[in-house]
């Protein structure tokens, strides 16, 4: 039986999720207290890896997702997406 085909950008994904993850554990871990709700902005198919990547106690967190790549746009153009 052959394996699924996984593209490459597919396995860059999934560990840019996981390490995004890790940090965002790692943060939240040390000060739950500071973080009471987590907002994602990832490009689509990012956000569905971190989706999947996460566990319950980040899940619980989150109040927004916004499914645009926004890395080349300036902090005041992510802001007016976070926040309309």
């Amino acid at each position: 039986m052959f394996e699924p085909h996984t593209s490459l950008k597919d396995i860059e994904h999934k560990e840019a999720a996981k390490s995004v993850i890790k940090h965002l554990e790692k943060a939240v871990g040390h000060d739950q207290a500071k973080y009471k709700e987590l907002i994602i902005v990832a490009e689509p198919q990012m956000l569905g890896c971190v989706r999947h990547e996460l566990k319950n106690g980040l899940k619980k967190m989150i109040t927004k997702e916004i499914a645009k790549d926004l890395v080349q746009h300036n902090a005041e153009a992510v802001e007016r997406a976070v926040f309309s």
